[in-house]
């Protein structure tokens, strides 16, 4: 009976110790979703704050005010990252600590199995392969928050393509001297400016839908 009482004193511990994680786990995911979050909404305001400048206004101010919105692009990238290494981070610390727990239940196991008669032993085994199941759920669960972060570096990859076409634009700006029609040049970097904002609600959008997943994955645990 003693080894039942250590066996559940053991499972008692590693319990505390997975929830401790989860709930780390989880506000990391909060501090991640909340980066988002403002990101987004910077995204938004830079959207809708960049349109069409008056005809008196000078390539090199139309330029300098690009550079400024790549920037800010670059930065909110870099910020994004950022929190993705730190989610990550957890994800495997975590991952590391179920290994860890199942390998030594798995050993307590085996070895308990040689020292108690067949009527306790049988019912430590059934205890012990319900914290197996356990464990196994909680590393597939850690599978699947692998992924979601696989998916939300695929959202960081089409920010930085939109930084880089902001980079083009601002090249094609500087070394364009054949400029014949100041209007004409005003409504094409309107349009372009409107192609950028609806990319940019695009990848909102899309963002949105990996948090929803995440939202439902968390419920689903």
């Amino acid at each position: 009976m003693d080894g039942d009482e250590d066996w559940d004193v053991d499972l008692a511990a590693i319990n505390q110790a997975s929830e401790l994680k989860r709930r780390q786990l989880k506000e990391a995911e909060h501090q991640l979703r909340r980066a988002q979050r403002e990101a987004r909404k910077e995204q938004l305001r830079l959207s809708l704050s960049s349109e069409p400048e008056p005809s008196s206004i000078s390539t090199n101010q139309e330029v300098e005010k690009l550079k400024q919105c790549e920037q800010e692009v670059r930065r909110l990238s870099l910020q994004q990252q950022q929190q993705l290494q730190q989610h990550q981070k957890v994800v495997e610390e975590q991952e590391m600590e179920i290994q860890r727990s199942l390998h030594e239940l798995q050993h307590q196991h085996e070895v308990q199995r040689s020292q108690i008669q067949l009527q306790q032993q049988q019912e430590t085994k059934e205890l012990q392969e319900e914290e197996i199941k356990k464990l196994e759920m909680q590393q597939t669960e850690m599978m699947q928050l692998r992924e979601e972060i696989q998916r939300l570096q695929e959202h960081e990859k089409q920010q930085l393509e939109v930084q880089q076409m902001l980079q083009q634009q601002i090249q094609q700006l500087q070394h364009d001297e054949e400029l014949q029609n100041l209007q004409q040049e005003e409504e094409r970097r309107a349009q372009q400016q409107e192609m950028l904002r609806l990319q940019l609600q695009e990848m909102e959008q899309l963002q949105l839908q990996e948090i929803e997943r995440l939202k439902a994955l968390e419920q689903k645990r």
